[in-house]
């Protein structure tokens, strides 16, 4: 049964199979937990290391165990494993070299240096749901068959890949397959450099390079550059100055916050049974929000944060000075936001306020980016869930609308913005608040980004 709540007043107050084989960079997903650590000054020491060629050897250290080094203190650093996977396309353009001069010998040793990026780490395997074990299945036949080629659809490569970014980010499995399907190559070419076949080598070995995953490492919001500017603010309209930051063009995704939850050992949100994936995540709390955007900062050498009130309202609005990004007629809702409509009082039959008199298509929650987006490129900036904000409610803005609360207090108001599926009245300056602990199904979050 659909949880019901009595009126808007509410406002969310409710309480490998691992072999020697290239493993290079995926794996880190399925570590324990990610903990917290600043890797900025080693990145630049393994950066050093490759810049000077010292990929896997060298006095004074070598790029491969320095990055395995990051990924032993923090799983998942995408720096690292892109780092990892350069020394492997270093190694794949010197083979390619060295066959070009059919140094058939020089090829080989670069092959079996190539064989030792392999990071250690331990696995933790996760039951899949009914479809990802469908979907496996069907992989394992690819696999099977040696149907591997990058380049063609109803591969193994293919089918591995659509399940770590649709269903199961993270899925030990999957990954592992991916890991023997370099391996496959790996083989292959030697075979081919023993046979002296270099023209099948060469073949093998652009396969191999196109099997580039490190994109399926994490999964990091789609950023949009905000620019620069002043605007009057709410509707006491004040006037605001806003430095320029990047913010995510979604709300963040369950397929999102799923794979840091993952990564972490944390419990998963519940969906309500509206559908995970591209759909915004929900029953996330604030502290969910910054845990979130932390390990996201840990993880990729950016600053992710939740916006200030001040932020989100500037870029909500894009510059116009209307009710609504659209414009001031609410029956043109249905175009640019999931909101109160048809769609959901049918469904909601419990709920009486008025709907807005359109119907957008989803009772709930939408997957994100169904509707038109506003001038600055956003997406459900109004509508399909309130947004999370890093800073305090206050009745009256008197200025911690500019800046993101400091302080731990559990008691501390915080402010969501953009209304939600279950609100009827769509406005840019509609605020809600609750305390930072608290959970709702009307709840998400987007994030900006320092640049």
């Amino acid at each position: 049964m659909f949880k019901g709540v009595q009126d808007l007043s509410w406002m969310l107050t409710e309480d490998f199979i691992m072999s020697r084989h290239l493993s290079i960079i995926f794996l880190i997903m399925i570590v324990t937990v990610a903990q917290a650590f600043d890797v900025s000054q080693e990145l630049r020491v393994c950066e050093n290391h490759f810049n000077a060629n010292r990929l896997t050897k060298g006095k004074g250290g070598n790029a491969l165990a320095c990055y395995q080094n990051i990924l032993k203190k923090a799983p998942n650093n995408v720096a690292a494993l892109v780092g990892l996977e350069n020394i492997e396309a270093r190694y794949i353009a010197w083979i390619n070299n060295a066959l070009d001069r059919k140094k058939i010998n020089k090829a080989l040793f670069y092959l079996d240096r190539l064989r030792q990026v392999t990071p250690h780490l331990s696995s933790v395997e996760q039951a899949p749901d009914s479809e990802t074990a469908r979907l496996l299945q069907i992989c394992k036949t690819y696999l099977n068959l040696n149907r591997l080629s990058p380049s063609q659809a109803n591969t193994a490569l293919a089918c591995y890949r659509h399940i770590l970014k649709k269903n199961a980010p993270g899925n030990v499995q999957a990954i592992a397959a991916l890991v023997a399907i370099k391996g496959h190559y790996v083989t292959w070419i030697k075979q081919a450099l023993q046979k002296k076949e270099l023209n099948k080598a060469k073949q093998y070995l652009a396969r191999l390079g196109k099997v580039n995953l490190s994109n399926l490492a994490i999964v990091v919001p789609e950023m949009v550059r905000i620019p620069a500017g002043r605007f009057r603010m709410g509707d006491e309209q004040h006037w605001v100055s806003i430095k320029g930051f990047a913010m995510s063009r979604y709300e963040v995704t369950f397929a999102e916050y799923d794979n840091f939850a993952q990564a972490t050992a944390r419990k998963k949100p519940d969906d309500e049974g509206w559908g995970r994936g591209a759909r915004p995540v929900i029953n996330v709390s604030m502290k969910d929000a910054r845990a979130y955007a932390q390990w996201l900062s840990q993880q990729t050498g950016q600053k992710y944060r939740l916006p200030t009130e001040a932020e989100w309202e500037y870029a909500a609005r894009a510059k116009t000075k209307t009710l609504r990004y659209w414009g001031n007629d609410p029956t043109q809702a249905c175009l640019y936001a999931n909101v109160w409509d048809k769609s959901s009082q049918e469904k909601n039959t419990a709920w009486d306020w008025t709907a807005h008199d359109c119907r957008d298509g989803y009772a709930y929650t939408a997957p994100v980016g169904r509707f038109q987006a506003n001038a600055f490129g956003l997406f459900d900036m109004l509508g399909n869930v309130w947004e999370w904000v890093c800073s305090e409610y206050e009745e009256s803005y008197n200025g911690k609308e500019q800046s993101c609360v400091t302080n731990n207090n559990p008691d501390t108001l915080y402010v969501i913005r953009g209304g939600s599926w279950s609100v009827g009245t769509k406005c840019v300056t509609l605020r809600g608040r609750d305390t930072p602990e608290k959970r709702s199904y009307h709840v998400g979050f987007r994030l900006v980004r320092d640049d």
